[in-house]
């Protein structure tokens, strides 16, 4: 168990020793503890040159070449010391951790029940002898033992630590959440108790009490860099970018050569649309540590953003022959290539690693099965790509905490926010046209009607933003957001229009329009109406069965909880057809729909509608969008770079007998029709 901590070197004398050599042991002992071993061991040295037999230093020295690896010189050096005086429990304390250290546990119990046979009040050996009976695999029996300890001294912060470890590694979290509670309540300045509280409250979900924790631990211990990672990673996974940022800057000044803070920061960058910066932080994480496979994986993404696709497949599959564990890559790669034949390599090496499931975890099956489906139904297996599917789906679905009665309850609450013919506040919004929104279900062509407007020379594609949210959020404070939009004087609508424009124009000083293809704004457009009243809408629209089937066959980066269940998905699709249909009403004129059937049969008309309503005129490139060089960060980046193309407009109906669930859920959204034979 890591968590046990010893005394510090020095602390126990076999006997007193002559005052000069007393003087030099406690010379020796502060080097040794500020971490100057070669200044201790060259000390300890001279003791023995003229004591050869003399145990401190002979047990210090003996710790010394364990610190440095050096096993065999440690056991030989500390058995003299016993052999010299037999009666210092510390000696036979450390001796078993040496032999701990070579993976002789059975050797090393045997030292830890002599050190407390010498000394029945030693902690330190005690919580030991519950590690060597773990290791054993006799795990009972070492939780008895940490329980005697923390029975005997229930005030000594270590035993309760220890309990923690053991219960993590058994799997029963909450239980060691409440050890390490008791730890840091004993002594708060347990750094590493924090930390593994943070850890296992992550494992628990609870990600806003994991922060605190490691708040706590980075408080304790300013410098600790596995703290501030972990903080980071969940500042990022919360969209709380920029924080991210910065604690991922801070890690890198602490341990510059940090592979893994490097590539986490090239990761929050990405997601900030930082796509060179990402990219060189990857490239440098790699340069640090070639090895880490983590870093290849997240620069094939980043080169796939970016359009290049070979450079990202050959990053993906390096990554898996560093670590052929993982199993995220495969997704990735099954995305951003097609599969043409049965044969395919990469399809055999994926059915290899799934054929091993019992040794897979639920997130190395969820990926698989993702990836493995893309391949089978790019080779018309389709009964084959949807088993791997729906498996995929529900092994996802089981880490979402997912309500879909308040969801309801807030496109209810939001419909009422802004009833029809409610005039808007006077003087309401911003007066700026910059922003273009482009909204709809995900999967529906958003993707691909932002990368048409943005092939055009005077617009400027920003992807998916969160800065409408956030702007919206500064003024409502984050809660009961449609009763207070309700509420807002037309002062507070043009705070929220000035803030949400400040933020876009920052990201092209230049541009005419900046379009933000943020799928879910269409849940705020009567927001939209009165902060943006010059904004353009453009709402995409696809076939209601083809639009939920290609969102279930993506595993989204961000948070789209609706999309792993069919009967979920029809029922999201139903509530976000009746807002669309409201919004309408209240804005009459002000959303211009574009129907993706539509404009993959009619390209040329339907961009020329689109761009006349953007008040934008005609341009040649918007037709050829798939050759403008720009990163995409969704999952039809692959899509966008390819001409427009019909086939996958009723592609859903080969899945038709699978979908019942969706088609009941969708009820008269739903089409009728036959599905093909297989």
């Amino acid at each position: 168990m890591h968590a046990s901590r010893g005394k510090e070197p020095g602390t126990d004398m076999a006997q007193s020793p002559g005052r000069a050599t007393t003087d030099r042991l406690r010379e020796a002992v502060a080097h040794h503890q500020a971490g100057r071993l070669d200044k201790a061991e060259a000390i300890y040295r001279a003791v023995l040159d003229d004591q050869p037999n003399q145990p401190d230093a002979l047990h210090l020295l003996g710790v010394v070449r364990h610190q440095a690896g050096a096993y065999g010189d440690a056991i030989g050096l500390i058995e003299r010391a016993i052999a010299g005086n037999g009666l210092q429990p510390a000696y036979r304390n450390n001796l078993g951790e040496v032999l701990a250290a070579e993976g002789r546990w059975s050797d090393a119990l045997a030292c830890y029940r002599a050190a407390i046979g010498l000394n029945p009040a030693y902690i330190q050996a005690a919580l030991n002898i519950a590690k060597a009976l773990h290791r054993l695999g006799r795990t009972d029996e070492a939780l008895d033992q940490v329980r005697g300890v923390i029975s005997d001294h229930p005030d000594n912060p270590m035993g309760h630590v220890n309990l923690a470890t053991l219960l993590i590694e058994s799997g029963d979290l909450p239980a060691a959440v409440a050890a390490l509670r008791r730890a840091v309540e004993i002594d708060p300045g347990l750094a590493n108790a924090h930390f593994n509280l943070g850890k296992a409250l992550e494992g628990l979900g609870d990600r806003q009490a994991a922060a605190q924790a490691y708040r706590q631990a980075i408080e304790a211990q300013p410098e600790f860099i596995a703290a501030i990672i972990n903080l980071a990673n969940i500042m990022h996974e919360d969209g709380a970018l920029d924080e991210a940022v910065r604690l991922y800057r801070q890690a890198l000044r602490i341990e510059p050569t940090s592979a893994v803070a490097r590539s986490n920061l090239g990761r929050a960058l990405q997601a900030q649309g930082a796509f060179d910066d990402a990219v060189a932080c990857y490239r440098r994480a790699i340069a640090d540590d070639p090895t880490l496979a983590a870093a290849h994986a997240n620069l094939g993404n980043a080169l796939s953003d970016l359009g290049k696709i070979t450079e990202s497949i050959a990053a993906h599959r390096r990554a898996l022959e560093l670590d052929p564990a993982l199993a995220e890559p495969w997704w990735h790669l099954s995305v951003i290539k097609r599969f043409k034949s049965d044969a395919d390599e990469d399809l055999a090496a994926m059915e290899r690693r799934a054929a091993s499931a019992p040794d897979l975890t639920d997130a190395q099956r969820m990926y698989l099965g993702f990836a493995l489906a893309k391949a089978y139904d790019d080779l018309g297996r389709y009964a084959d790509a949807f088993r791997h599917l729906e498996e995929a789906n529900r092994l996802k679905r089981a880490t979402i905490e997912f309500d879909m009665d308040a969801h309801d309850r807030f496109c209810d609450r939001m419909t009422a926010a802004f009833p029809v013919g409610a005039a808007a506040p006077a003087d309401a919004g911003s007066e700026s046209e910059l922003p273009i929104f482009v909204l709809g279900m995900p999967r529906s062509g958003t993707s691909l009607v932002e990368q048409i407007l943005a092939s055009h020379p005077d617009v400027h594609g920003a992807g998916e933003l969160a800065a409408l949210r956030d702007a919206i959020e500064a003024t409502c404070g984050g809660t009961d957001i449609p009763e207070t939009l309700a509420g807002l004087d037309g002062p507070a609508w043009r705070e929220i229009g000035e803030a949400y424009v400040a933020t876009i124009r920052s990201l092209d000083p230049t541009a005419r329009r900046i379009t933000d293809k943020m799928p879910g704004n269409y849940r705020f457009i009567g927001a939209i109406g009165r902060a943006l009243p010059r904004a353009r809408i453009v709402h995409c629209r696809r076939e209601p069965v083809a639009t939920c089937l290609s969102c279930y066959r993506t595993l989204f980066s961000g948070r789209q909880d609706f999309a792993y269940d069919l009967s979920e998905l029809g029922r999201h699709y139903v509530l976000y057809d009746r807002l669309m249909n409201h919004w309408h009403k209240v804005l009459p004129g002000r959303v211009h729909d574009i129907d993706y059937a539509s404009l993959v049969a009619d390209p040329a008309g339907e961009t020329r509608r689109l761009l006349d309503f953007c008040g934008l005129a005609w341009d040649d490139g918007c037709l050829d969008f798939h050759r403008t060089d720009r990163a995409v960060r969704t999952a039809s980046t692959v899509q966008v770079r390819k001409p427009v193309y019909t086939s996958s407009v009723d592609h859903w109906r080969h899945y038709a007998t699978e979908l019942q669930p969706l088609i009941t859920a969708l009820g008269d959204l739903a089409p009728g029709g036959e599905p093909p034979t297989r």
